[in-house]
């Protein structure tokens, strides 16, 4: 028996949705797949649903989303969202670039610049946020929001040395 034709229609949405809300799922799923299974699933997400998924990149350049001592810019043709954090004498810069099998392939997060940070500390602070955006649900502005917290915990209190 034939599908009626709205049930290809409807399996797109719901795929497109999953991968939305749900792309830490989607990608354990994918990645369980055989190859075949999980090269058709990839070339399909890579043509029509990652660019849709992009679209949360032209949305943060819309919105130039500011969050106290945050700022969130986009680079829509670079797949890129750039996060900038400037307090007093301490300012950082973060990419997160998103790969064009997006939710599937893992994003890549990189230090744009930092000036007051140690490196060990910087590396913490990229590994849960890398950590974040790979093995949690949750968009990219979610996986920002923590990367803030945890900066705003390290700095809340602290008392800038007049000698330092």
């Amino acid at each position: 028996a034939a599908l009626p034709a709205e049930v290809p229609h409807l399996a797109c949405c719901v795929y497109a949705e999953a991968l939305r809300c749900l792309p830490a799922m989607v990608r354990l799923w994918w990645n369980n797949q055989d190859k075949r299974v999980s090269g058709v699933v990839e070339r399909f997400t890579s043509r029509h649903a990652s660019p849709v998924l992009a679209q949360e990149i032209a949305a943060v350049q819309a919105t130039g989303r500011r969050i106290h001592d945050m700022t969130v810019r986009a680079r829509p043709a670079a797949r890129e969202v750039v996060a900038t954090y400037n307090v007093e004498e301490v300012y950082m810069e973060l990419v997160v670039t998103l790969p064009p099998n997006h939710p599937l392939g893992p994003v890549a997060v990189e230090c744009g610049k930092r000036v007051g940070v140690a490196s060990q500390q910087w590396w913490n602070w990229m590994l849960q946020l890398s950590t974040f955006l790979t093995h949690q649900n949750g968009s990219i502005m979610d996986g920002l929001a923590l990367w803030k917290s945890n900066v705003d915990k390290r700095f809340e209190g602290a008392v800038t040395c007049l000698f330092c």
